[in-house]
């Protein structure tokens, strides 16, 4: 889209440019003045001019043309030219700042309006629309946001205290640091989403997905991951002790230094796991697959 604007832009300047210069020439020729040195005339067509090679050559030209004298007559007077000349950069600098307008608008998406702000608590959101949405701090504390997009959120030390997140979509959403003590996150999709110092204690993410989320430093005491697809997270040093993985799938996720003591992993698949220096004290691995 920003090439198109700026595709737009200098076709545009081309135009006037160019349109300029032939007023000025005109005017020049019914006043007698001789024009030998330009051999063709520039085509008028009902379409705007595309800064062509061959136009903008003919416009070298005629800009040339503007500094010579020919025959002891000056083609356009000094300060017209320089007006001339005024005239284009300030074009020239007023489409520059409209691009990088037009590139903030597309970098930076308006954000959906909460009027409740920052203190959301217990509000109804149900099916809302808030993917992108700037949500830092912002207090959903008992709020239903049952099967709510809010994909690519940045929901940065949120509190989500018991918050109705099921079926939610969460994917890459920003939840570093995010309180989340006893969510309902069962069947949210929440894969590569950042979730990095969470609280997650006591959470139900049953059947939720997690492939490829950041989980690193954690805190999953308690929580309820059965079913979760956990496969290529990142679990580093995070904390699940006494959590519920049971059947959970964990394939090919990094588990270095995670502390899974009194955690449940029966019929848990850690097939390709990155599992160093884990605490699995008193955990249940009846039935894990390993490698």
């Amino acid at each position: 889209m920003l090439d198109d604007v700026l595709l737009v832009l200098r076709q545009s300047l081309c135009v006037i440019i160019f349109e300029s210069l032939k007023k000025r020439i005109s005017r020049s020729q019914k006043k007698g003045t001789e024009l030998d040195a330009v051999t063709s005339p520039l085509p008028i067509s009902p379409t705007p001019l595309r800064c062509t090679e061959n136009n903008k050559h003919r416009m070298s030209r005629l800009v040339n043309l503007q500094n010579r004298n020919k025959q002891g007559v000056r083609l356009l007077p000094q300060w017209k030219t320089r007006g001339l000349l005024h005239g284009v950069r300030v074009l020239a600098v007023l489409g520059f700042l409209g691009a990088v307008l037009v590139m903030i608008a597309h970098t930076y998406p308006a954000v959906p309006d909460l009027e409740c702000a920052p203190n959301c608590m217990a509000i109804d959101l149900r099916g809302r629309n808030l993917s992108e949405a700037y949500l830092r701090h912002i207090n959903l504390a008992q709020a239903n946001l049952h099967e709510a997009n809010l994909q690519e959120s940045d929901l940065y030390f949120a509190n989500l205290t018991e918050a109705n997140l099921r079926n939610a979509d969460l994917q890459e959403a920003d939840l570093s640091q995010a309180i989340l003590h006893y969510t309902d996150l069962r069947g949210a999709n929440l894969r590569n989403a950042n979730l990095r110092g969470a609280d997650l204690r006591e959470a139900d993410l049953r059947g939720a997905n997690l492939r490829g989320a950041d989980l690193r430093g954690a805190t999953l005491h308690r929580a309820k991951l059965k079913l979760a697809d956990l496969s290529q997270t990142i679990l580093t040093q995070a904390n699940l002790s006494e959590s519920d993985l049971s059947r959970a799938n964990l394939r090919d996720s990094q588990l270095t230094r995670a502390n899974f003591r009194d955690a449940s992993l029966h019929m848990a698949d850690l097939r390709g796991a990155t599992i160093v220096s884990a605490d699995f004290l008193d955990a249940d691995l009846t039935g894990a697959i390993f490698n």
